[in-house]
This record gives structure tokens, sequence and C-alpha cells, in this order.
């Protein structure tokens, strides 16, 4: 907490999270359809862009969470996914 960059550090931490935390919010509530994970995937993707344009995040930290956030999305991805993606009026 003493370190000079502690404030600048603690925002850079919220605007990374908040993005997270809205989706997190969305997703507790059982009437989400799941044809919106992928797009809001995408969303997710976008919202980083803009805190980059921000200059809260430098582009290598913005790259990096690109991959994690790829990651992610293969690792809990599946058929259901797809389908309902597709499927949903």
């Amino acid at each position: 907490m003493t370190d000079d960059t502690f404030v600048d550090n603690l925002r850079k931490a919220l605007a990374i999270l908040a993005p997270i935390d809205a989706l997190i919010v969305k997703y507790q509530s059982d009437k989400v359809p799941i044809s919106e994970v992928m797009p809001d995937f995408h969303n997710l993707l976008e919202e980083y862009k803009k805190v980059m344009s921000s200059n809260i995040i430098t582009c290598q930290e913005f790259e990096y969470l690109v991959v994690l956030a790829q990651q992610r999305f293969q690792f809990m991805y599946g058929i259901a996914h797809g389908l309902f993606y597709l499927l949903d009026p």
C-alpha cells in the first residue's frame, strides 16, 4: 500500500474485472438464454478494447487478456452453446 503505483494498479485491476463482474451478475439468473454466451464473450473483448483505448491497460496487457478470454471460452464451450446460438430466435 505504500508503493507509489498501488492506486494505479488498483484502478487497472478494477477496470479489468468490471466487465467480468457484469457477466457474472448476468449469468447468476436462470433466465439467461445459453445462446447469449458467445456474443457476450465477443463483447468482453470489445470492453477490453475500450479499457485499452482509455490508456488504462497497455497493448501487451490487452493481448494477454484476449488470449485468456479465448482460452476460457474454448474450455467452457460445448456443442450445446453452438446449437442454441444457431437455433435461438
